[in-house]
Order: C-alpha cells, then structure tokens, then sequence
C-alpha cells in the first residue's frame, strides 16, 4: 500500500496475464507496461530488510527537493 500523509493512494500487486484487463494488456502491447518474467515469491520480498534512513540524509533529501521546487 502506498500512502500519502497517511491517506492511500496506490496499491502494487502482482501482475499475470491470466487476471489482465483488456486495458491493462493495450498497456503490455504498447510497452508501457511489462509482464513479469517469473511469479513474484511474496514470502522472499516481504523478508527484505528495509533500509533505515539517517537524519543527515532526510534533511540532504528535503533540502534538495525544496530548492526544486523554488525554481
């Protein structure tokens, strides 16, 4: 689930053809999209270790993105 200010936005889920839309597989014919090459193991990905974040690093990223912003 993808969250934003703690309000859901979006959520990633595994793609196969065999559950596709027609919209969604105009999207795999156009390119835009990709089929996965293998079945994603959930129980594999869940197990990877999140990556914690320094403060020094936080501000760096926020300082970064506010003078994109300002320009």
């Amino acid at each position: 689930m993808i969250r934003d200010r703690r309000l859901p936005v979006a959520k990633i889920i595994p793609f196969s053809t065999e559950n596709a839309d027609e919209q969604e597989l105009l999207l795999v014919a156009a390119g835009r999209m990709r089929v996965p090459k293998e079945s994603l193991d959930l129980e594999k990905l869940l197990t990877v270790p999140a990556k914690r974040a320094t403060r020094r690093a936080i501000r760096r990223t926020l300082h970064g993105e506010r003078e994109q912003s300002l320009q």
